[in-house]
């Protein structure tokens, strides 16, 4: 009887598969992990960038109530 040929086997190519699977679950269960501390980090960044906004935002404001110079519409004196 002749033995199964030698590229019949479970990783073709020289790809173990089975290591592959393990380190897509691997993959998948660190971002399950590290999703909620990923969202916080997510909200503390928006929280951040708006505050800078309105901070931008009243600033220029203020600066528009103190100038003296009439101007248009388009911001011209």
């Amino acid at each position: 009887m002749e033995e199964a040929a030698h590229e019949a086997s479970l990783s073709p190519n020289g790809v173990p598969w089975l290591y592959a699977l393990f380190y897509m679950l691997f993959i998948f269960f660190l971002f399950v992990m590290f999703s909620p501390v990923l969202l916080e980090i997510d909200q503390h960044v928006k929280k951040f960038l708006l505050k800078c906004r309105f901070t931008l935002h009243n600033i220029v404001h203020k600066d528009k109530e103190n100038d003296d110079l009439k101007t248009d519409h388009l911001g011209r004196p």
